[in-house]
């Protein structure tokens, strides 16, 4: 593996995503781990300022992009009684065609969008209005590409077997904001910004192929299944992350990341496709 530098501090996104497991946690336990007594402890309502997210880089607090994960993270935080903003206000109405295209237009703004968590929060908390948009555009788009190019196409942020070691692999609702299907790196070169690279290393995701056949368990979905079955299962450790596009192998690694998120899946699939967060032992 590489080496990454560690900081002290925390980040919203990660910290919202934490929040939403302690609470499946409590919930599906019945206060078992005395998770609630646990998270009052820290002062996560500090972090936000004026309803902006923030993230802590040593001692410094600054504001929190969340990227793709800004209408997720307030959701998150609102688990717990924190009000966070995502700075999208305006209501979304199934039937107000106006506000929906306002909506991508501001999410097309903010960077790439992916399976997590577009179809992650169907998997966790049920849909809101804002991830039944993001989730329906990026699914129609991966089976756009796939009827278009032949190519099974499923993306998620995922780990790589080489340098640079870790990649986020989205969908741009905005054809004029660079590629289509872009293939980023967590590091910040040139050489990491360049189509062979995207070619290279972008892969179908385990984790986004089984998000989506909780999601939509249509065709396409079991398709993806199919391939991952086939390409990235191991016998005894579950999935590695992905499966090349250009050579249908894939990476050399195992993450836990990914086989997470498939057993989420796997569970809200088995609860007749509640979300985990309403399901009690």
């Amino acid at each position: 593996a590489g080496s990454r530098t560690i900081e002290p501090g925390c980040g919203a996104t990660d910290t919202g995503r934490l929040l939403v497991a302690l609470h499946i946690l409590d919930q599906a336990t019945n206060g078992a781990y005395q998770v609630k007594q646990q998270v009052a402890r820290w002062d996560i309502a500090g972090t936000i300022n004026n309803g902006q997210l923030s993230d802590i880089k040593s001692s410094s607090r600054i504001d929190s992009p969340c990227f793709n994960y800004a209408h997720y993270i307030p959701r998150a935080y609102k688990l717990w009684g924190i009000e966070a903003k995502t700075g999208f206000d305006r209501p979304l109405d199934p039937a107000d065609a106006e506000a929906r295209t306002a909506f991508l237009a501001h999410v097309a703004s903010i960077g790439p969008i992916a399976s997590e968590p577009s179809a992650t929060e169907a998997i966790e908390l049920g849909h809101s209005a804002h991830s039944r948009i993001l989730a329906d555009v990026l699914y129609t788009a991966q089976k756009e590409r796939y009827a278009e190019t032949g190519h099974l196409t499923c993306v998620s942020e995922a780990p790589i077997d080489r340098q640079p070691w870790f990649t986020y692999q989205g969908y741009n609702i905005d054809a004029e904001a660079g590629p289509r299907w872009p293939v980023d790196s967590s590091v910040t070169s040139s050489k990491w910004q360049t189509k062979a690279f995207a070619e290279r290393f972008r892969m179908v995701s385990p984790k986004a192929a089984y998000l989506w056949l909780g999601e939509h368990g249509d065709d396409y979905a079991n398709k993806l299944r199919e391939l991952v079955v086939e390409k990235a299962a191991t016998n005894r450790h579950g999935f590695q992350p992905g499966v090349y596009e250009a050579s249908g192998l894939p990476p050399r690694i195992m993450d836990v990341n990914t086989n997470a998120a498939v057993l989420e899946s796997v569970a809200y699939a088995l609860a007749g496709r509640k979300p985990l967060s309403e399901i009690r032992l």
